[in-house]
């Protein structure tokens, strides 16, 4: 893949370079500093945290750029000859920035055993972590809570550069929350740790053993072929496609009705999305923001519940739905079962950031929606998308997107080179 990046840039979130302007980038841009570094290879796998990024090159190094506040970036990025100033242009507003950050640069492969193989990587807010061909995981960075860090094992605070977590293996996909991490490994069982507030690890974490949400452990399923999270809720799919959810549930966002309309309500143990009943179809993908989610079906269709009033479902809610749940005064504040988002079909690929959303069809199209303030939703103004909003700009109009990434407030697309798509399409028609 070539990558495409657009929103807030303050701390290099976009990989643009430490010279590139800083602030918002309203519109995809190329990076294309990354694209012409021919020794890596090219992108061949891609993960978008709260506010950093790592991605695997077909070379097997592993580059990571953005915030490194607590070494989620896995290396060292003191600058200690002063932040560069930012240029501008008319899509991006004046900062400053760390080259060390706002650079992809790759991780010391010294810190992994010689011939070691990735296949995946997956990041958090603050930790990113890699899978080997064998299933064999690596980590470094930090969890957070609701008092600060929590520390990324039992005995370290802050990973400064990769270890091998211990207890997992033959894994063959993880999926990384806000603070917490699932992994799926070859017989379908899934084990999470990280941050245990509001049930998002599937188990009861006592406060005097906080640290053993740290240690990796099975959440109770067999036969699961998929997962998937929120930033404080968990997803599993199983063998027959039925849908497992738990954690945080204020908004409705874990599918689980009953739960619905207590803003410190959590679903403590895997429970299924029974309004996922097979009439929309298989589920292929399932991710999440803050306070919603998202699913996409073989039939290609898109998916979204949670937080009514955010814009991050991409629907317009309208006056007497019957999966609506309202506050006291009437307005409507969850979405509780699944929606399709009309307009959207064909739909290949999707990401959920805290607040947006971005959607992928299989000509190479990519619709976004959601709370917009930095441009993350990339259709070149910082205006919030109530409904799903074709992204035009220059940069990818005639590019085929296959991939795309949402953080906290910026956005990642995979463009695969050289295959341009079909004429532009029009936006999709929306029912009054």
């Amino acid at each position: 893949m070539h990558l495409y990046a657009c929103g807030l840039n303050d701390n290099g979130e976009l990989g643009l370079g430490g010279k590139s302007s800083a602030g918002s980038v309203l519109r995809p841009r190329h990076l294309k500093e990354l694209a012409e570094r021919t020794a890596y290879g090219g992108i061949i796998n891609m993960a978008v945290g709260g506010m950093h990024c790592a991605a695997l090159t077909a070379n097997n190094k592993i580059l990571t750029w953005g915030v490194n506040d607590n070494f989620a970036l896995g290396r060292d990025t003191t600058w200690t000859e002063g932040l560069r100033d930012a240029g501008s242009d008319a899509d991006s507003t004046d900062g400053d920035l760390n080259p060390l950050e706002a650079t992809p640069t790759p991780i010391d492969e010294h810190h992994f055993p010689p011939n070691t193989s990735f296949v995946h990587v997956a990041a958090s807010d603050s930790a990113t972590f890699a899978v080997t061909e064998k299933g064999v995981v690596f980590g470094w960075g930090t969890f957070r809570g609701a008092d600060g860090i929590i520390g990324f094992s039992p005995s370290t605070r802050i990973q400064k550069t990769p270890i091998q977590i211990s207890g997992l293996k033959r894994v063959t996909k993880l999926a990384c929350g806000s603070n917490h991490v699932l992994a799926l490994d070859l017989s379908g069982r899934v084990f999470s740790w990280g941050c245990g507030e509001q049930g998002r690890l599937a188990r009861r974490i006592l406060a005097r053993h906080a640290h053993k949400s740290l240690i990796p452990q099975s959440v109770g399923l067999k036969n699961i072929q998929d997962i998937g999270t929120g930033s404080e809720h968990s997803f599993a799919v199983d063998a027959k496609g039925k849908v497992w959810s738990w954690g945080a549930n204020g908004f409705g966002q874990t599918g689980v009705q009953d739960k619905n309309g207590n803003r410190e309500e959590s679903v403590l143990r895997p429970t299924i999305i029974s309004s996922f009943d097979g009439t929309a179809g298989k589920v292929t993908l399932i991710t999440g923001g803050n306070h919603h989610s998202l699913a996409l079906t073989e039939a290609g269709s898109c998916l979204t519940w949670g937080r009514a009033d955010s814009m991050a479902c991409g629907l317009r809610v309208p006056p007497a739905p019957t999966n609506i749940v309202r506050d006291e005064g009437g307005r409507a504040r969850i979405i509780s079962a699944p929606t399709i988002v009309p307009g959207l079909t064909d739909i290949v690929a999707a990401g959920a950031g805290s607040d947006h959303c971005l959607a992928v069809r299989k000509d190479g199209h990519v619709f976004g929606w959601g709370f917009n303030t930095m441009g993350q939703v990339g259709v070149g103004t910082e205006d919030d998308v109530e409904e799903p909003a074709l992204l035009n700009g220059k940069a990818i109009r005639d590019q085929k997107v296959i991939w795309a990434g949402c953080g906290g407030q910026f956005s990642v697309l995979g463009v695969v080179p050289s295959f341009p798509t079909s004429p532009v399409a029009p936006a999709p028609a929306v029912p009054n």
